[in-house]
């Protein structure tokens, strides 16, 4: 209960992270014409990407209008990157450059969250956290090992890791979720997450 407090308490806090990716894009946008498409790149993993991962299933754990901000300064910034037009189509651009869009740097981060859950890798406050259909009932039922989603009386709760972790995990491969190497896993999941992007 504690961590749906934090997460719903966090969900709307991030204009400081709008700000972080703002100073970013002014420092990629001064560099674009002195560096490649690599180096490019190199600074986004170095001076962007990092705010958009830490405690992202926290503050992401919002309305998704009020991401579109940061969603709107991440697509000039890989514009930018790869020299694109100001409107080219940014999906095809997200899949050349190999790197996830906003939302799906939160499913890929969800997942990981739920990937550690399922193999005993969190600390023992989240033993609970979870549970599965075959745990509620026998009935040999084809999802029976899916996680069940926690009852949402309100929107809020719904973006919450309690609510979006068993439904980004329920959706995943067979060959993501049975890896036995958290490595190979997370490069099964970005391939995953980059594909279904264009599909």
């Amino acid at each position: 209960m504690d961590f749906l407090l934090i997460s719903i308490s966090c969900g709307s806090n991030i204009y400081p992270t709008n700000q972080k990716i703002s100073k970013a894009l002014g420092v990629i946008s001064k560099f674009r014409f002195f560096l490649s498409s690599k180096s490019l790149l190199t600074l986004y993993h170095t001076l962007e990407y990092p705010y958009l991962s830490y405690c992202n299933i926290l503050w992401s754990s919002t309305y998704p209008s009020n991401l579109n901000r940061m969603f709107l300064l991440y697509k000039y910034i890989v514009r930018i990157k790869i020299g694109a037009e100001h409107l080219a189509h940014i999906v095809p651009l997200f899949y050349n450059l190999n790197i996830l869009d906003i939302y799906n740097i939160n499913a890929f981060l969800v997942a990981c969250f739920m990937y550690s859950y399922y193999n005993n890798l969190l600390p023992n406050a989240f033993d609970t956290l979870f549970s599965t259909h075959h745990q509620i009932h026998r009935y040999d039922t084809w999802n029976n090992r899916n996680y069940c989603t926690h009852y949402c009386r309100s929107n809020i709760k719904q973006f919450t890791i309690m609510h979006q972790g068993p439904k980004v995990w329920n959706s995943l491969p067979c060959d993501v979720i049975l890896s036995y190497r958290f490595s190979i896993s997370k490069t099964s999941l970005k391939k995953f997450l980059t594909d279904r992007k264009l599909n």
